[in-house]
Formats: structure tokens, C-alpha cells, sequence
């Protein structure tokens, strides 16, 4: 709700894209034309209030350390064979909170909520959402990170299985995998397609971590589908618990 204030100017930076792009693509998440309440997030330079750093800025990219909040969406992933993830940031690993005005990682809390749907704010508020199908999931062939391996050989196992009661339609852009139960890429921009019909959704983070929660677990929440959730240990400490299932793919039959 606008107090009737100017808003508070905000530029957005990252470190995969240009300032302008990352604004582009979290457009979609705000209350219209990257406005959140009072505050108004901006690709630009011009009166500036504060600043919010994704991970860590681009080459170039200038801000004000004691106006400027950190925050990290990305896994440490402390596997030794993983040569990616937090961990390989140098000083932007653990930046001083000294430095900042504020740094959010997840030593001291979960990331910040992020969703790719096509549906707007607006109509995320107001969604009725009829449920025509039972269970579904996105999936890709990758597998290199410890929940890329897991999701694939769990479909595996559901699929050798064949049981008609726990059928997962799976959402691709391809099958190089050869799943039976592929049912093809859902529409260009709309994953909504592959959540808002259905009443489960399997979802698996690519990284077990503490407060480590992204959108396979916001997505499904946001679109009224229960999800079958394998991902961080404490998730129930920020959604309560009765929201989703907490599944441990370390278990098959279990889960």
C-alpha cells in the first residue's frame, strides 16, 4: 500500500546480466512496472536511494557500499567436485556485513523468493486454479549437481515401477533421456502450464542446503499445488510445514 511518499529508488545489479535485463526478467514478480509498495527498482543511475547486489555486481558496475544490500541466490555447493557455486566467489563468498548495509546469505537467512510464472501479481492474488491433473514436474537432463542426480534416477525408479497411481508428467524441452512419461516442453514462458492444472508437483533442489529454498519450491506454493519437496532441511522453519511434503530422495521407497 502507497503512502503517498515519492518511492524509494532502488537499482538492481547482478552478476549474469546487465542491470536492465535482471530488471527485466524480476518485472514479473512486482506489483507492475517494478513497483513493490514504495519502492521503485530501477536499471538506472539517476537518484539513487539504495542499491541491491545479486550476488555479486558485473564488471563496471558502481554502487555504495553503506546504501547497498547483498543478496545471494546461489548454493556454496561444498561438494570438492563441485568447481562452481558460492564458494568460488572470492571476497563476494562472505562479504563483510561490516561493509554493507545489509548482507542476506544464507548463513543468516533464506534467499530471497524468486518465480518465473507467466501469471502477473495481480493475478497470482486472485488465482482460481481448477485442478485437472495429478502430478507433475519440470525436468532437464543435467547431472551434475547432487539433486540433478537424484531427480533423474528417482523418475527412473517411478517409471520402472509403472505404477498407475504415482504417474509424474514430465515437462522438457526434449527427452535424450527417453522417458515414457515426457509429455514435451510447456509453452514459451509459461511453466505455469506445468503447475497451475495440477494438484502435486515434484520438485528437488539442485543443492541440499541450509536455507537454500528457490522457486521449486515458491512456484508450486504460489500456484495453490502441493509439492513433493526435496530440498532444504529447514524449509518448514520459513513455509509452514502443512504447505508442502517433505520428501528425502537419499530414501526411494521411503519418498
Amino acid at each position: 500500500m502507497s503512502t503517498g511518499r515519492e518511492p524509494l529508488r532502488v537499482k538492481l545489479i547482478g552478476n549474469w546480466a546487465t542491470s536492465a535485463q535482471i530488471c527485466a526478467e524480476w518485472d514479473r514478480m512486482s506489483q507492475g512496472a517494478l513497483r513493490w509498495n514504495d519502492i521503485q527498482v530501477t536499471p538506472s543511475d539517476d537518484d539513487i536511494d539504495f542499491y541491491v547486489v545479486v550476488n555479486f555486481p558485473a564488471h563496471g558496475e558502481r554502487f555504495r557500499p553503506g546504501r547497498t544490500v547483498v543478496l545471494q541466490m546461489e548454493p556454496w555447493c561444498s561438494d570438492p567436485g563441485q568447481t562452481w557455486g558460492v564458494k568460488t566467489w572470492g571476497a563476494w563468498s562472505k562479504p563483510d556485513p561490516s561493509q554493507f548495509l545489509r548482507v542476506c546469505s544464507h548463513r543468516t537467512g533464506p534467499n530471497t523468493a524468486f518465480w518465473q510464472l507467466a501469471a502477473t501479481y495481480d493475478e497470482l492474488r486472485t488465482l482460481v486454479a481448477p485442478k485437472t491433473g495429478n502430478l507433475a514436474s519440470i525436468i532437464s537432463p543435467k547431472y551434475f549437481d547432487p539433486g540433478h542426480r537424484k531427480r533423474v534416477d528417482f523418475l527412473r525408479y517411478l517409471e520402472a515401477h509403472d505404477d498407475d497411481v504415482v504417474r509424474v508428467e514430465m515437462y522438457a524441452y526434449d527427452n535424450p533421456l527417453g522417458f515414457s512419461s515426457w509429455v514435451g516442453p510447456h509453452p514459451p514462458g509459461r511453466k505455469d502450464a506445468a503447475l497451475i492444472p495440477y494438484r502435486y508437483f515434484l520438485g528437488v533442489e539442485n543443492n541440499r542446503e541450509h536455507n537454500f529454498i528457490t522457486e521449486k519450491l515458491w512456484e508450486p506454493l504460489l500456484t495453490e499445488t502441493v509439492c513433493f519437496y526435496d530440498g532444504a532441511p529447514n524449509a518448514a522453519e520459513h513455509v509452514d510445514e502443512r504447505a508442502f511434503i517433505a520428501i528425502d530422495l537419499d530414501d526411494f521407497d521411503g519418498a
